[in-house]
């Protein structure tokens, strides 16, 4: 079995007013600083192989405490990137309820093209890609951090359950929360979605990456 742990960035100021999206320079807030390393400390526990980040600065930085404490670099992969929301990055979402596309994103987003941007269904094309390309990276049993965005993860869980895009927000993925998916040969399965480490117990659908056998 091979996993990928689809992790959210930490949090920062822009997610509580407006759509940040690509927009550099979006850096973690004191709290997401602090989730980051707490994240990190539960992380270290696992055996985790390689790192991979998507390149915007609030999810390197939610690696970085991980990465550090593993001694491993922190791979950039693009596929990993934002949804590319073109020209509505950087507004606030008070005014976003006012635009059209706005509404449309929300009722049927499967039929969205952002302007200057992706679709949803281009989005999600791309970060499958990247997912498969990373699991194929990975020796059996072995398990992958990737460090992304909200967007990212319930794209990537929509993939897996074979579900279609419109369910999109019907997820929801915190700010610093772990969601599992894992490659059984050819069969992909959910192991969970989510979760926030709070305890520094090891899941224990992750042993069945270490072990081959059931915890």
């Amino acid at each position: 079995m091979k996993i990928l742990l689809l992790i959210r960035h930490g949090e920062n100021d822009v997610m509580s007013w407006g759509l940040a999206g690509r927009l550099p320079c979006v850096q973690l807030n004191e709290r997401g600083r602090q989730q980051a390393d707490l994240l990190g400390k539960h992380l270290q526990r696992e055996k985790i192989y390689r790192i991979f980040s998507s390149p915007l600065e609030r999810a390197m930085e939610t690696a970085a405490p991980l990465a550090g404490s593993l001694d491993l670099p922190i791979e950039v992969h693009t596929g990993l990137n934002e949804i590319d929301y073109g020209q509505l990055q950087g507004w606030k979402y008070s005014d976003l309820q006012a635009l059209e596309i706005w509404r449309e994103m929300l009722e049927h987003p499967e039929s969205v093209q952002f302007p200057g941007g992706e679709s949803l269904q281009q989005a999600q094309e791309r970060i499958v890609h990247a997912l498969l390309e990373i699991r194929n990276l990975l020796d059996d049993h072995e398990i992958a951090a990737c460090f992304t965005h909200g967007d990212v993860v319930r794209l990537g869980v929509l993939h897996t359950l074979g579900l279609p895009i419109q369910s999109i927000h019907q997820f929801q993925i915190l700010p610093a929360s772990v969601t599992a998916i894992a490659w059984n040969g050819a069969m992909t399965s959910l192991l969970f979605v989510n979760q926030i480490y709070m305890d520094g117990t090891l899941h224990p659908l992750l042993k069945l990456a270490q072990t081959g056998k059931e915890a």
